[in-house]
């Protein structure tokens, strides 16, 4: 295998865990604010759908985007990839969606935790970013998992976004063989990727995956809040026994003791 190539997939694999890891902690506001959050719910001071979309926006959307198209930016330019424009134009996309998936499962664990210490729900999210760290980088070819365990690889989203940034920048690419100064032989980029399991043709099905892997989340998230949300409510307006002004006092008479 050539030195480059395997360099190239090595970079692509850090632009994945520098855009990635700093998301894992998106949602831990909730947690440690879930009391302040009820309780302003129940003054009147927003609906719970109008502030899980804001939310959503803030802390879902736009921070994991930015984080990924200035980090990314600065990544393409520095590892030297094909600087072209559509091959940065997918590179970014890319990196945006995967920020967005890790963002949206802190928020889904986030609105299920339903205690207030915000190191469990952290602990989960490195259990679930190491997991698609392994099936998603060049650690693992995905012709060589056994056939029992191969649908494994299928519940990673970096699995997918590791491909499509592998057949963006390895196509058109020739490499020298490991060793060979006088280049001999060389190897295609195409041959790399279809050694490696990966195909160019995957390229639109495993960003609409990357879609759905950011809108499932979604989805159990915002179920999650309102759950949360009426269960606070229930419990901060129980009944509670309350002095009747209006009724008569009796005070008990108290016998002193006769000398």
């Amino acid at each position: 295998v050539s030195t480059q190539s395997t360099w190239g997939l090595g970079a692509m694999f850090v632009a994945l865990l520098t855009t990635s890891m700093p998301n894992l902690t998106r949602g831990n506001f909730l947690v440690s604010r879930r009391h302040v959050i009820i309780h302003q719910y129940i003054s009147g001071y927003f609906s719970k759908r109008l502030y899980f979309l804001s939310m959503l926006i803030s802390q879902g959307l736009m921070r994991p985007i930015l984080i990924a198209l200035v980090i990314g930016g600065i990544e393409y330019a520095m590892f030297g990839f094909q600087r072209t424009s559509h091959r940065v134009l997918i590179f970014l996309i890319t990196l945006s969606m995967t920020s967005v998936v890790f963002a949206t499962l802190s928020l889904m664990v986030s609105c299920i935790y339903t205690k207030s210490d915000t190191t469990t729900p952290f602990s989960i999210m490195l259990i679930i970013a190491g997991f698609s760290f392994v099936f998603g980088g060049p650690f693992i070819n995905l012709t060589t998992i056994p056939a029992r365990v191969q649908f494994i690889q299928y519940i990673s989203p970096m699995r997918f976004a590791f491909e499509i940034l592998a057949c963006n920048e390895m196509s058109g690419l020739r490499f020298c063989l490991s060793g060979n100064k006088d280049c001999p032989y060389e190897v295609n980029g195409e041959d790399y990727i279809s050694w490696s399991g990966f195909s160019e043709d995957r390229t639109n099905t495993n960003l609409f995956i990357l879609l759905a892997f950011s809108l499932a989340p979604i989805v159990v998230a915002m179920s999650a809040f309102q759950l949360t949300i009426r269960q606070g409510r229930i419990i901060k307006r129980a009944p509670r026994r309350t002095l009747n002004l209006d009724s008569p006092i009796s005070y008990n008479s108290v016998e002193t003791p006769t000398s």
